[in-house]
């Protein structure tokens, strides 16, 4: 069985040279509070191989993307920081993402998103967050819209946590292992309020005991 990680659990990291010859000890530059991993390789392109002290630990960099974009949107000590984009993209909305729009326009502003209406069915959107670099506004909002409209919880602030987590779910489409982003990932996901799980729960990281 996968279990999550113990926050609590005791970690050495190493690396290892090519050829499978254990190179000396070294600590990866990840935050202070951060356990510390030796790194054995990728899986599939989808999850970073760890070892622990404990065992086998696999990190998913989606989920962890997932929940550093959410706090990071959610943050309350800081402003959102936003890029404004050099040209407005125009969105075509139907009636029915119209209507999820404006009872949501407050949620999207607050995670750094500005939209404003430019005529008819269209509007146009004008800044996104800057901790979603790269991202295609037009297909990230239409999806986002879309989420929105299927979920029904109230309450202001229950509608800026989901807009947050449908932007950090939707923006993490697609993220993929890749071995030098390993190191900021863990300083970015060990500098998070909750580190062992993405917005909707799943595990950021997961362990296979040296017993299983």
């Amino acid at each position: 069985a996968v279990q999550p990680l113990q926050t609590d659990l005791p970690m050495s990291a190493s690396r290892a040279e090519p050829g499978g010859t254990a190179a000396p000890q070294v600590e990866l530059p990840v935050a202070s509070t951060s356990p510390r991993f030796r790194p054995l390789g990728i899986l599939h392109e989808r999850f970073h191989v760890l070892e622990s002290e404990g065992g086998l630990v696999l990190l998913d960099p989606r989920a962890a993307r997932e929940r550093i974009r959410y706090e990071k949107l959610l943050s309350v000590q800081h402003e959102v920081a936003v890029q404004v984009l050099l040209v407005p993209v125009l969105l075509d909305v139907d009636p029915r993402e119209a209507d999820v729009l404006a009872r949501n326009l407050e949620s999207f502003a607050a995670a750094g998103v500005e939209v404003e209406p430019f005529g008819g069915n269209t509007v146009q959107i004008r800044s996104l967050p800057a901790c979603l670099p790269g991202v295609d506004p037009l297909a990230l909002m239409h999806a986002v819209l879309d989420d929105l409209a299927s979920d029904r919880q109230t309450g202001a602030r229950f509608t800026r946590e989901r807009v947050a987590r449908m932007l950090a779910r939707r923006a993490s489409f697609g993220e993929t292992a890749r071995p030098g982003d390993l190191p900021g990932l863990l300083d970015e996901l060990f500098a998070c309020e909750l580190p062992y799980c993405a917005p909707d729960g799943r595990p950021t990281l997961s362990e296979f005991s040296l017993r299983e």
